[in-house]
């Protein structure tokens, strides 16, 4: 099957640089933030190489922060999640991109690019979180993409030559599936993902495992 051409763009949204949140903390230092994110799944180690901060108050009150690196090291966003799922449950400050888990590791940033026939768009960081211990993923913070993070996704299939894209949006979500995948099709080959699980952030790595190896 021919493919049309990719667009030429950069992998990450253009941006102005972006500040955390004065009150923002290392999510480690809070028992609060500490607990949650330990709750969620995600090791210390993870905790810390993604950079998760924290606010006890102000504006950001009572969210975990998750910064949104480009591949220089520039801050472009975060989103802030609440801990007590207070509406909006998040709040994106900053560009919309797609999120990238980009790791620092002493000083030094970076994608830990797994070795898998797969490579997945899910909704949210914390579905990447989850999906990236077994595969490649990136998130679109939500279900409905905008044209921008969509270049965004094909720059990086076309830069790491990826064959096929998977799409695991949360459960219920059938009709965006289909609308991402007809978007993606005329460019890279696409699948779409039924799982019993309402979405892959809350799934251990062997079921991510499992459902991928199903496919």
């Amino acid at each position: 099957m021919s493919r049309e051409r990719y667009p030429q763009h950069s992998s990450t949204i253009p941006s102005q640089p972006a500040d955390l949140p004065k009150e923002a903390i290392p999510a480690l230092a809070h028992l609060d933030s500490r607990t949650y994110l330990r709750h969620r799944g995600l090791s210390d180690d993870e905790i810390e190489s993604y950079q998760l901060h924290y606010c006890a108050g102000g504006e950001w009150r009572r969210r975990v922060i998750i910064p949104f690196y480009r591949g220089d090291g520039t801050l472009l966003a975060f989103q802030g999640r609440h801990l007590d799922d207070e509406e909006p449950r998040y709040r994106t400050e900053g560009a919309r991109p797609i999120f990238v888990p980009y790791t620092w590791h002493e000083g030094t940033l970076t994608w830990e690019w797994k070795e898998s026939p797969y490579f997945c768009v899910v909704e949210g960081p914390f579905d990447t979180f989850s999906v990236q211990r077994i595969c490649p993923a990136v998130a679109i913070l939500g279900d409905k993409p905008s044209d921008a993070q969509l270049q965004s996704i094909l720059a990086i299939v076309h830069e790491q030559s990826i064959p096929e894209v998977t799409i695991w949006l949360d459960k219920g979500a059938e009709t965006e599936r289909f609308s991402l995948q007809l978007r993606l099709q005329p460019y890279v080959r696409t699948r779409v993902i039924f799982s019993q699980f309402k979405d892959p952030g809350e799934c251990t790595a062997q079921q991510i495992r499992s459902v991928l190896d199903a496919l």
